[in-house]
């Protein structure tokens, strides 16, 4: 599930100015294009800014912050929509830049300005590989031993065991720590990027972004003008002032 964070749309009186000036499929493909660009552009911007605060790599910002052309197509259709979107999906620790020492075990720092979080249990490991990890340590290797081993492909996560109850009676073993050897090992996960942005913060960012797209639309919507009139820019047709939107 994600959120919308806004929309970029162009007016009727723009539509209706561009349609007169180069035809009705040219500006279907005209809008396409300059919807798409404003809203990828809008993405970099958010993309920025959560960057400045959250200390996360940028793969997983991509990732949770979408952006989206809706109800039109370069070849013609409706109008469309540019949309960005933010999911609501939980992010690994291990997006976070995670360090481990034999102290303290993991340490993650998620917002630049907070404090750590620190999981002295945790271990870093490979999904493709946690039989492996399982086998060494089994073979008697400490969880501190095995995690610092060579694991190729698949994904790096941020894991910890479930924590024993009772003495270990069962049979099972049981780590110095007092955890189970051999129950299912879970990747440990943070909260959405919403959630660790912040509602204030992800609204003043929005409308930060959102005060400058009205003139980004403006351009690219006057740049496919250009193009579409084989003009040089700033000279010829010009669209009229306050024909474009951003939502």
């Amino acid at each position: 599930m994600a959120d919308q964070l806004f929309s970029v749309t162009i007016p009727d009186g723009t539509i209706a100015f561009m349609e007169r000036t180069v035809g009705k499929a040219s500006t279907r493909q005209a809008m396409y294009q300059a919807v798409k660009r404003t809203t990828a552009a809008a993405k970099r911007q958010i993309m920025k800014a959560v960057t400045a605060d959250v200390n996360i790599n940028a793969k997983y910002v991509t990732r949770a912050i979408r952006s989206t052309v809706l109800g039109g197509s370069k070849d013609g259709g409706e109008a469309p929509e540019g949309v960005v979107r933010i999911s609501g999906k939980s992010i690994p620790l291990v997006a976070f830049h995670p360090t481990y020492d034999k102290a303290h075990g993991i340490t993650v720092i998620m917002v630049k300005s907070k404090g750590p979080l620190i999981l002295r249990h945790a271990f870093f490991a490979n999904t493709r590989n946690m039989k492996m990890f399982d086998l060494v340590v089994d073979a008697g290797y400490s969880e501190g031993e095995a995690k610092d081993a060579s694991f190729d492909g698949g994904h790096k996560g941020v894991f910890t065991r479930k924590k024993a109850e009772g003495t270990g009676s069962s049979g099972r073993r049981v780590t110095k720590a007092g955890y189970y050897a051999r129950l299912p090992i879970q990747e440990e996960k943070g909260p959405n990027l919403a959630t660790i942005i912040g509602p204030e913060k992800l609204t003043a960012t929005g409308e930060n972004v959102m005060a400058g797209l009205r003139e980004t639309l403006r351009t690219n919507l006057q740049s496919q003008l250009d193009r579409f009139l084989n003009q040089k820019k700033g000279a010829g047709v010009q669209l009229p002032e306050g024909n474009s939107n951003g939502g």
